[in-house]
């Protein structure tokens, strides 16, 4: 066993950071370098190696400050054992072995991405990662969340042309977008909002600027760079030249600047500003403006956490277009991209009375045959497969549309931004091509359910080509995004200090499920209820149990980790009303309003973290009259101060909402890993309902920050004697 590294270990980092011919991942290499504890001679080499770095570097430039900012770093450090003995040859091999597979990647943010991680694993044996809460226990007092305050970092650019500085951009020509992150500079351009004071790593952010304008004519413009953003308050990040060329014609830019930190959103801006022909002058009145869009700002620099593959935005379009409909802009390592998705309104209503309707079908044919519900998905009743069957084509088309438009699948995590009140049912994509009329179930389906893979051992082994994809002899389960992915759904104006509640870099995890709360409809059978009360109190410590909505205020005020509640859900003179309790019940006792959903039902003290909400029940985030739906009361109940909220896309049977609800229970109640995240549960929670025969399981939706951890609750924390 070892205490630290020495200089033959960093071997294939430094040999990286001397050969390699892009600077970023030079620069990169050897800031990985830095986090390991390092033996003298190590931190001596190390130091060399990036002088020599800077040396290749211009003045002023990006680089050269990057490589100031590490030098700075370096000269503080001092060597240092690591927090606990580890094996030095392990972790030589570890970086030997990341080294040799960077090298055969030519995406620079894929390699940076790749260094980042080594450097994590770093941190971790030099113990400056910090371990993640654990949530709280029942009977500790709660830490309330304080507002952050505010520093005087905001995003902040210069537009260049020819390299002079311009208010306006150049019709016909190329420009230079300088952006960087820092206190605000004398005639810069800067954001409208600062950054607020938000807990960083030591070492800073790297993040990811990406930069996305289409113009007049449908032509996308997309750059990308890499700047470090460091832990200071004060402290400036590198500069980060985006190019941009404004084709003739053009009168305005309203351009989106992104900057992504491990795939997630950390500061989202536009840039706007007129175009002006070849000799017309500038005048006061052309001025360039920088307004903030998303505010994600509580990043976390946690390493294990799950990185992002893509972030979709859903977003209006530009007011200086004629563009109606929203568009969706994805940003990966690949750059960014905008599609136009036809409206998915046709889909959901399908959804909505299908749905229903083959659930009831299913179930009166059981109960006629004098046969029990089944718990497992019949693969040869008819109804089920036409279900099926039709919703894998609606999915085919939502696909083909992405894929025509030039789409290309980041990977298994999505993080989806809706800033806009539009539908977009990603859950429902399906990426196997539209099945033929008398597709049946893949042979691979029950293993899918019942398994966390990627993959579907069966069709995986089956590539389509493009000449086959109009009529596929099967259906497979994981052809449907939500069974296939991790979708993180996102309420930009939610996630504010003031609405949901997110993680931090010191707050990740969730409380323990030791208390709950729970409500429901009458609509739901009688048996249904009494079994999901039953497996609620043998799975939660404390659960209450509340007959109406007077009772659920009263009980929400004892601060309770999960809320559980199965409504029916419906519409009165224009507003629609979530329903509880039995029939007779005055409106005052029963029906909760959208315009009465106030954090004295949900988190009176906001407590931090806020509960998980489940709510599943009759026509639950349905489209409902005047279009109110799902996301807009879904966001309503997460901005009062909630951390998730899971919902339904389309109206289901009364009598299904109460076994998946029980079987959400059992999963969150169960989980002993404190690194387990809330949507990785969710998705094995779809696929084992699904292969239990509830097809609502296809439509449970969630608001909320996928990466919450779930701490173990108290009894399933204990050993089993």
């Amino acid at each position: 066993m070892a205490d630290w590294l020495d200089a033959d270990a960093l071997g294939p980092l430094l040999d990286l950071a001397a050969t390699d011919a892009d600077l970023q991942v030079g620069f990169a290499a050897l800031d990985a370098a830095a986090r390991f504890p390092l033996d003298p001679d190590a931190l001596a080499q190390l130091v060399a190696e990036l002088l020599a770095l800077r040396r290749r570097t211009v003045a002023g430039s990006p680089g050269d400050t990057q490589a100031t900012a590490l030098l700075e770093r370096l000269r503080a450090v001092r060597p240092k054992p690591a927090a606990a003995p580890f094996d030095a040859e392990a972790v030589a091999k570890q970086i030997h072995t990341a080294v040799d597979q960077l090298m055969q990647s030519a995406d620079t943010a894929a390699r940076l991405a790749l260094l980042g991680s080594l450097g994590a694993s770093g941190d971790r044996l030099s113990g400056r990662a910090s371990p993640p809460t654990r949530g709280r226990s029942r009977g500790v007092p709660v830490q309330r969340a304080t507002p952050p305050q505010p520093e005087a970092r905001r995003a902040q650019l210069r537009l260049l042309q020819g390299g002079q500085r311009r208010q306006t951009f150049l019709a016909g020509a190329e420009h230079v977008v300088r952006c960087w992150i820092g206190p605000l500079e004398d005639a810069e351009t800067a954001a409208d909002q600062p950054i607020p004071d938000v807990a960083m790593p030591a070492d800073g952010l790297l993040l990811q600027a990406q930069l996305y304008w289409r113009d007049g004519r449908g032509v996308e413009h997309s750059d990308s760079r890499t700047l470090l953003l460091p832990a200071e308050r004060d402290a400036r990040s590198g500069d980060c030249n985006l190019h941009l060329t404004v084709p003739e014609g053009e009168r305005y830019v309203s351009a989106d600047l992104v900057f992504r930190y491990r795939g997630r959103i950390f500061e989202a801006v536009r840039l706007e500003g007129f175009v002006l022909r070849p000799g017309e002058p500038e005048t006061p009145a052309h001025t360039l403006s920088l307004r903030v869009q998303t505010c994600r700002r509580e990043v976390l620099g946690i390493a294990d956490s799950p990185a992002v593959d893509g972030t979709l935005v859903i977003d209006a379009p530009p007011p200086s277009t004629a563009d109606a409909a929203a568009r969706l802009l994805l940003f990966d390592n690949h750059g960014a991209h905008a599609f136009d998705l036809g409206s998915s309104d046709t889909a959901l209503r399908w959804l909505n009375d299908t749905l229903h309707l083959t659930e009831t079908v299913v179930v009166r044919k059981q109960a006629k045959a004098g046969l029990p519900a089944s718990d497992e998905l019949d693969p040869d009743d008819p109804a089920v497969l036409n279900l099926l069957r039709t919703l894998a084509r609606h999915g085919a088309n939502l696909y083909n549309q992405l894929r025509d438009s030039g789409y290309r699948d980041p990977g298994e995590r999505l993080q989806l931004l809706n800033r806009t009140g539009d539908h977009v049912p990603l859950e429902f994509v399906y990426d196997r091509g539209a099945p033929a009329e008398d597709a049946t179930l893949c042979a691979g389906w029950r293993d899918v359910l019942q398994s966390d893979a990627a993959n579907c051992p069966v069709c995986s082994r089956v590539p389509l080509a493009d000449d086959q994809r109009d009529r596929v002899p099967v259906v497979c389960p994981l052809g449907f995004w939500s069974l296939q992915k991790v979708i993180e759904r996102l309420d930009p104006d939610a996630a504010s200090s003031a609405g949901a509640s997110v993680p931090t870099a010191a707050r990740r995890s969730l409380r323990p499920i030791d208390s709950a709360l729970f409500a429901c409809s009458d609509k739901v059978p009688e048996a249904d209820r009494d079994q999901l009360w039953a497996a609620l109190t043998q799975s939660v410590a404390h659960p209450v149990r509340a007959a109406d909505w007077v009772e659920w205020k009263t009980a929400v005020q004892s601060d309770p980790a999960l809320l559980l509640v199965l409504p029916h859900h419906d519409v009165d003179q224009g507003l629609d009303y979530l329903e509880i309790g039995a029939e007779g019940l005055s409106h005052a006792q029963a029906r909760l309003g959208r315009e009465q959903l106030l954090p004295s039902y949900i988190n009176p003290d906001t407590t931090d973290p806020g509960p998980i909400v489940l709510m599943l029940g009759c026509q639950t985030a349905a489209d409902a009259d005047g279009g109110m739906g799902y996301v807009e009361l879904t966001r309503r109940v997460q901005q009062q101060h909630a951390a998730i909220v899971l919902g339904t896309l389309a109206k289901v049977l009364g009598r299904h909402a109460a076994p998946v609800a029980q079987e959400l229970v059992r999963q969150l109640a169960a989980v002993r890993d404190a690194d387990t995240d809330f949507g990785t549960v969710m998705r094995r929670v779809r696929r084992r309902m699904l292969g239990r025969g509830y097809l609502m399981a296809l439509c449970l939706v969630t608001l909320g920050d996928a990466q919450w951890r779930l701490a173990p609750s108290q009894a399933a924390a204990e050993p089993a004697h």
